[in-house]
């Protein structure tokens, strides 16, 4: 294999990339207004933003951090750190301070082996990876970040794809904008209210909603990485998971994208049967 088909360009370690480092943002959790319950539990959504912090933090972090972090009061802070912990969500460490518990890697661990998606997704996904020669990824949306469960890539051996498991901003991914399309403005508003947006930290909200806006109208999301030359990313719905995309990346001409569009979508169909299928 060329070294030119070894290159990668969808995203497998994002956290631990240097150009990552600081982008991602925890303890931010944004509501569609359309489906927020009149008495939404807010003790449950303040642990939540804690668990969100612990999670998304490479190296144990203490309960002043946390507190500083949600600009909540540290008391609290600590109280709900402590109460994950009994929960098994999180582990405080010697130096009192917290990180992912044993409760959490066994419900993310569960949570992939008894889904039907991933089963039902690896077989489309590792043909189109093989006889396209491409990066093949599938990912959900959750707030601004999308997170990827399977991601196939030419210098990888395909058996490795359904454990590349990595983090990406939304706004960034061809998955992340097709997933955001289908929010509501406002909501995609809220989101990048109080920090720029990856991608877009020139052009600002306004280019980003037209780039939405055009992959609703078209069904798909197509991202040219600006900074590295040729370097594309295509991205549809699962039609039955419409929390879920999948795409293909590599070094795509505007004239091959409409082919490979059809290349997903007739993976996708293939999913869907399996996931519809008694």
């Amino acid at each position: 294999m060329s070294e030119e088909k070894k290159r990668t360009y969808l995203p497998l370690r994002y956290r631990q990339a240097d150009d990552g480092r600081g982008k991602l943002r925890a303890g931010s959790i944004f509501l569609d207004v359309n489906r927020v319950p009149s008495q939404p539990n807010q003790s449950l959504m303040d642990a939540v933003r804690v668990l969100q912090v612990v999670v998304f933090r490479a190296q144990p972090v203490a309960a002043s951090d946390v507190a500083r972090e949600l600009n909540i009061d540290v008391t609290r802070a600590h109280r709900l750190l402590r109460t994950l912990s009994l929960l098994g969500m999180t582990h405080q460490t010697q130096r009192k301070r917290f990180t992912p518990g044993p409760a959490m890697h066994v419900l993310a661990a569960q949570s992939l082996l008894n889904s039907d998606l991933p089963f039902a997704a690896r077989g489309p996904l590792d043909e189109v990876a093989q006889s396209t020669g491409l990066e093949v990824a599938m990912g959900m949306l959750w707030q601004e970040y999308v997170s990827y469960i399977y991601h196939a890539a030419p210098d990888f051996p395909i058996e490795s794809a359904a454990g590349n498991v990595s983090i990406f901003p939304a706004s960034y991914s061809s998955l992340g904008r097709v997933l955001m399309s289908e929010l509501p403005e406002a909501h995609v508003r809220q989101m990048y209210a109080d920090r720029p947006i990856v991608g877009y930290e020139q052009s600002g909200i306004e280019a980003l909603l037209v780039d939405l806006r055009q992959a609703k109208a078209d069904g798909f999301a197509r991202v040219e990485r600006k900074t590295q030359t040729g370097r594309v990313t295509i991205a549809i719905h699962v039609p039955s998971r419409p929390f879920a995309a999948i795409g293909i990346g590599g070094e795509i001409s505007e004239a091959a994208t409409p082919g490979l569009v059809e290349v997903l979508r007739s993976a996708a169909r293939q999913i869907d049967s399996v996931l519809d299928s008694p």
